[in-house]
């Protein structure tokens, strides 16, 4: 997880992106829990859908510096 640190420090910002991984399944995990139960394997799967989609187009519209 540390390979990161071998690059630029310049580039360290855009390589580091488990934080934001793991910021995104701490946020399926927190939506998700509270349902506790789900019909079928196809309904978790819309709900995990929909939310990684939102959350997506959240993301497609920030900017990075320029190196």
């Amino acid at each position: 997880m540390l390979v990161f640190l071998k690059e630029d420090k310049k580039l360290w910002v855009k390589v580091r992106t488990t934080n934001v991984i793991e910021r995104l399944f701490k946020e399926l995990r927190k939506r998700t829990r509270p349902m506790s139960l789900f019909a079928n394997v196809e309904s978790y799967d819309r709900i995990l859908y929909c939310l990684v989609k939102k959350y997506n187009t959240k993301w497609e519209d920030r900017r990075y510096a320029i190196f």
